[in-house]
């Protein structure tokens, strides 16, 4: 690991040994520098200063059966008794629906033109006194058939459509929505007589029974439980049963027996707990977890890329998109300009796939609101819509690796492959990745020379919740690039160091990604930093970012974006 200064350590041993006997010999000519070593720290994010948001969604029965079980309203208290215990911050936001037959959400988001839809209301933007009235005031008496009846998958549709619409929003800060937790409080006191099937008695004996756990209602529950598969931290049903009224006999033991079953059905489905708040017993949704995601988080991967020269030959790609200079020039695309048509698409997409673009022509295919890259990955929408990946995930297929880098390196952003080795020279896809070799060229006859070296280890146990790792990589081969531009200059080597951190209890979840970006230059035989010593700081190491869409130019679109 650490042969590149064995020769260093010889030459000092040898000068302190003979010094005061002979001058020592003449130094041998320098060797051109084409390398460097990278050394820093990295510390995982801090879980109490990463904004852990919150939403609840309360689902709550307004059928004509409620007032006889809950005559007072008393879940409308319950539901502001939550507010005011987690406190309006931030942090926590709020869906509230009423349902019977029908279904009406009462809180509202405000779209950028001003216009009100359905959704979660931040919690800073609650006006609780109108929650208030809303709630105990209820719904209009029924005026249709439908509206008499108690219908779950309806409302179930309802929850998992605002779920849905708020996660579409959030994904455009995959950090943000990895930390996002939704919780659904779903309350009930009895049958959903439009779910059921004609005829079965609730409790009832032989085959006129109304079944427990109706597939019906349990397929829909799991729909939103699943929804945590696109990115969210969490998404969980719980679900609640009321009959509070001490002044009128309690529903028959079997109609409670089947109705307290089917919600509890629910809950498991949800990943969820049920209450049963029935006896006397009064409404208080403050027995569920509203805790938030705050995890410690563990270094998954830690990678580093020099985006400037091509993996196993080294070759010089002064504008980092995944063509050498030479092929650049051989395909007749501009080596300082990684869209050469300004099109959307960069040249190495259009290179993989030619007989979908035209490599020197422009494509009209991408609309201008797609060209820039909205995850900050490296790979522009358009580009990610082609490949199969996600602009709103910088790791779509959560293995480590940035999608941009994947794709720049050669292996397949869209599906795992980190453990794959295509070209079967021995070297897994993430050992090529570290190694900066080619994952589809057996290049290991000279891999100790050639490849890049990696010394990790943990600084200790989590201080505060962050967990702090050193790490040195040696041999980082350099290219002698053009100049992008005059200001620039001949030389410049981008390179990126990418860490990927999981939280500790989740290791398989989408990684938490922060960059560090230095700078090297190799003109000629003359390398900086002279001493090939590069150093970051755990400091240096960001969030992504997004880069927005080029500018319009007459005849197509400004240049921009890249990895």
């Amino acid at each position: 690991m650490r042969a590149a200064g064995a020769p260093c350590a010889a030459l000092l041993l040898a000068s302190c040994s003979s010094a005061y006997l002979e001058a020592p010999p003449p130094p041998p000519a320098a060797m051109p520098a084409t390398t460097v070593n990278l050394s820093g720290a990295f510390c995982t994010d801090d879980p109490a200063k990463l904004l852990a948001p919150v939403k609840i969604v309360f689902a709550l029965d307004y059928s004509q059966s409620m007032a006889v079980s809950d005559p007072t309203t008393s879940r409308a208290q319950a539901v502001l008794d939550v507010i005011s215990r987690l406190g309006q911050s931030e942090a926590l936001s709020i869906a509230v629906l009423l349902f019977r037959g029908d279904v009406n959400v009462i809180t509202k988001v405000t779209q950028p033109d001003g216009t009100l839809l359905d959704g979660f209301t931040p919690s800073t933007q609650l006006d609780l006194t109108a929650l208030s009235v809303a709630l105990h005031v209820g719904l209009p008496a029924p005026e249709t058939v439908d509206q008499q009846t108690t219908d779950f998958i309806g409302a179930l549709s309802r929850v998992r459509g605002l779920i849905e619409d708020d996660i579409l929003t959030t994904q455009t800060n995959p950090d943000l929505l990895a930390r996002s937790r939704y919780l659904v409080i779903f309350l009930s006191d009895g049958i959903p007589t439009k779910n059921y099937p004609p005829g079965c008695q609730p409790g009832g004996l032989g085959g006129n029974a109304c079944p427990v756990c109706l597939p019906s209602i349990e397929q829909s529950v799991l729909q939103i439980a699943r929804l945590k598969d696109t990115g969210a931290g969490d998404v969980r049903v719980n679900t609640a049963y009321v009959f509070n009224n001490t002044d009128v006999p309690p529903p028959p033991a079997a109609v409670h027996r089947t109705a307290t079953g089917l919600l509890d059905c629910m809950a498991v489905a949800g990943n969820g707990d049920f209450r049963d708040f029935s006896l006397g017993e009064p409404i208080d949704f403050l027995g569920f977890d509203f805790q938030a995601l705050q995890r410690i988080f563990l270094l998954k991967t830690l990678l580093v890329v020099n985006l400037n020269t091509r993996p196993g030959t080294f070759a010089p790609d002064s504008d980092g998109d995944g063509l050498s200079d030479a092929e650049e020039l051989r395909l007749g695309t501009n080596p300082l300009d990684p869209v050469t048509n300004h099109d959307g698409y960069g040249d190495l997409l259009k290179s993989r796939f030619p007989d979908n673009f035209h490599l020197n022509r422009f494509d009209p295919g991408c609309p201008p609101a797609e060209q820039g890259d909205s995850d900050g990955d490296g790979l522009r929408d358009c580009e990610e819509i082609f490949i199969g990946t996600s602009s709103h995930r910088i790791d779509s297929d959560r293995d480590g690796v940035p999608d941009g880098i994947e794709w720049l390196m050669g292996t397949r952003p869209s599906v795992d492959d980190m453990l794959d080795d295509p070209d079967r020279d021995g070297l897994t896809n993430l050992e090529e990745l570290r190694a900066h070799t080619d994952p589809n060229v057996p290049d290991v006859e000279n891999l100790a020379a050639v490849a890049q070296r990696y010394t990790l280890s943990s600084q200790g146990a989590p201080v505060a919740g962050r967990s702090c790792y050193d790490f040195r990589v040696e041999n980082i081969h350099l290219a002698q690039t053009l100049a992008l531009s005059p200001d620039a200059g001949p030389g410049v080597n981008n390179i990126i160091v990418s860490a990927a951190q999981v939280p500790f209890d989740a290791p398989g979840s989408e990684p938490l990604y922060r960059f560090a970006r230095v700078q090297a230059r190799l003109v000629g035989q003359v390398r900086e930093p002279a001493d090939g010593e590069l150093h970051v700081p755990a400091e240096m190491f960001v969030p992504p970012q997004p880069l927005p869409a080029p500018v319009q130019l007459d005849g197509g679109t400004a240049a921009g974006g890249g990895p």
